[in-house]
């Protein structure tokens, strides 16, 4: 079972919760108070620490290079220009790539593992856009301040670019996306909230979108054979065992 069949079952399992449909795609934020109360718990880099743990020195430029870097905090950073670094002044630390007056560079965030929601706080405008495992384009957004996007599918690379010579970014935040077995636990908790909830108010598709939610436990539960939205079963017994965890859903 892939990180995308995880993603799907637990927006499936939000949808039953909420009583409301899910839809593919994107959600893109400009505000991080929103972000984060969406996104849900996060880890965050603000870039007063270094890659080795140690705080960064004050007024002091340090290289950011493949192998000094955050990526045993799941970002690897990059950029095609000469320059990568994190800087601290008294006003707080930052990252930021550039090149000579003339050119153009920008900055990419690559995710181990991979996130289904990314964040950046950001001095001035830019531009955040956000690809798939196969580099495939999921979002985008652009403003100042602070820019976000929550996926449905999970994000492998983060790109910001300004179309100048430089790039800076005072934080990254990101959610990682869930092991299978925490995501297990969430999509059960999510379920019991459901059913105390009672009667659904979604217009159409409720019986549909149930159904859907609860193949996406049993395919949690059973994922080596499972395939998306149906398991299959040779065994009777174990037909049986996983039919009794299944919640029960009338057309009511």
């Amino acid at each position: 079972m892939n990180e995308r069949h995880l993603v799907y079952a637990m927006v499936g399992l939000l949808s039953l919760a909420l009583c409301v449909p899910a839809q593919a795609g994107v959600v893109v934020f400009t505000d991080i108070d929103e972000f984060r109360a969406a996104a849900g718990p996060l880890v965050e880099i603000d870039f007063n620490t270094l890659p080795d743990g140690s705080p960064s020195p004050l007024h002091e430029i340090v290289d950011i290079t493949p192998e000094f870097n955050y990526t045993n905090l799941g970002v690897t950073f990059s950029s095609p220009g000469p320059l990568l670094y994190v800087f601290r002044s008294i006003d707080g630390a930052s990252l930021a790539a550039s090149t000579d007056s003339s050119g153009h560079t920008w900055l990419e965030a690559e995710f181990d593992p991979h996130v289904f929601a990314v964040g950046v706080t950001i001095p001035g405008g830019n531009n955040l856009t956000v690809f798939d495992i196969q580099r495939e384009l999921l979002g985008e957004v652009s403003g100042g301040g602070f820019l976000g996007l929550i996926s449905d599918v999970s994000i492998d690379l983060a790109i910001l670019d300004r179309n100048t010579a430089g790039v800076v970014i005072t934080s990254i935040l990101i959610q990682p996306v869930p092991e299978p077995a925490t995501l297990f636990l969430l999509s059960a908790g999510i379920l019991l909230f459901a059913r105390r909830r009672g009667r659904c108010s979604a217009v159409g598709g409720k019986r549909r979108l149930a159904h859907c939610a609860a193949a996406g436990v049993a395919m949690l539960a059973f994922g080596p054979s499972s395939q998306a939205g149906v398991v299959v079963f040779t065994d009777i017994d174990e037909f049986r065992g996983a039919a009794r965890k299944l919640p029960r859903f009338s057309d009511e």
